[in-house]
């Protein structure tokens, strides 16, 4: 990916974290206004995943409805939220719109996604194969015949500590690595809104020499924010939508109750300090001037 010249301006993690938070303060009601249509799509969505997990067939065309519809609206809502934190414009439906900036977010989204995909295969492959490689090494080690082989379950028992600690040691660098790539190409959204034109390898030069501190103040707003959003949906019984083997399947009712709980959570807090965050870093690290290209 592109890098330009080393930056001369240093992103201070006390001061993004600052930002973020006050525009938290300043906004949240307004994000959890624009945010309530993609509340509604969330809560639908989870609902028909309930039923298709329990084994009605018939909701996979109303999960397919309302899966793309979320993450329409999503697109939409995190051009309003930038619009509003970069250029203090409301949109006309619930501070929501459709029209250029909108487009612009969309296509800034599918090309952060298809840039995401192409550095998360070829890592999830490398740790697939040296994971499977330490439980083959295992089996062979304790001769384990065929119906162990055969359940996964049952083969990663069989690890010992110094294959656990191998992928430990494997596994954290490559999550760092991720996380770092995706606090970097993130930057895109509020580039995109703040030049209202589509950038994404160009938003990633502009964190150069501050990738780090980008991570780390996303980092300290994630891990509490995540750890809240996921709680509430095993909080409200719904824990087996995202891990199907460590609970139970909840009724539609509990998941749409979940997803409306955890949905406001993700409005009115998670996306007001996420977009606060990056739409300080935008304005910090633009080069402006520079490059004659920032209409104001």
């Amino acid at each position: 990916m592109p890098d330009s010249a080393a930056p001369s301006t240093r992103l201070s993690i006390p001061a993004a974290l600052a930002a973020a938070f006050g525009f938290w303060r300043e906004r949240w009601l307004f994000c959890l206004i624009a945010g309530l249509p993609y509340v509604a799509a969330m809560a639908a969505t989870y609902g028909f995943q309930a039923q298709m997990l329990a084994g009605e067939t018939t909701a996979a065309a109303g999960y397919w409805l309302a899966f793309p519809v979320m993450l329409a609206i999503s697109v939409c809502l995190n051009a309003a939220v930038y619009r509003m934190a970069l250029h203090g414009e409301r949109g006309p439906f619930l501070g929501l719109a459709l029209g250029r900036d909108e487009w612009r977010m969309a296509g800034a989204t599918l090309l952060v996604a298809a840039l995401t995909m192409l550095v998360v295969a070829p890592v999830a492959i490398l740790f697939t194969a040296v994971f499977v490689g330490l439980t083959m090494a295992a089996l062979a080690r304790e001769g384990a015949g065929p119906e162990v082989q055969d359940n996964p379950e049952t083969a990663f028992a069989l690890l010992g500590g110094g294959e656990w600690l191998a992928v430990a040691a494997i596994a954290v660098p490559l999550c760092l690595l991720m996380f770092w790539f995706i606090a970097r190409i993130s930057l895109a959204y509020a580039a995109t809104a703040l030049r209202r034109k589509v950038l994404v390898l160009q938003a990633w030069a502009w964190s150069r020499g501050n990738g780090l501190r980008l991570t780390a103040a996303l980092l300290i707003l994630s891990l509490p924010v995540y750890a809240i959003s996921f709680g509430l949906i095993f909080a409200f019984g719904a824990g087996g939508l995202i891990v199907p083997d460590a609970a139970p399947a909840p009724d539609p009712g509990t998941a749409a109750l979940a997803a409306l709980a955890s949905g406001v959570f993700g409005v009115a807090v998670s996306i007001p300090l996420f977009t606060g965050l990056y739409a300080h870093a935008a304005r910090l690290l633009d080069p402006g001037e520079a490059d004659g290209d920032n209409p104001r």
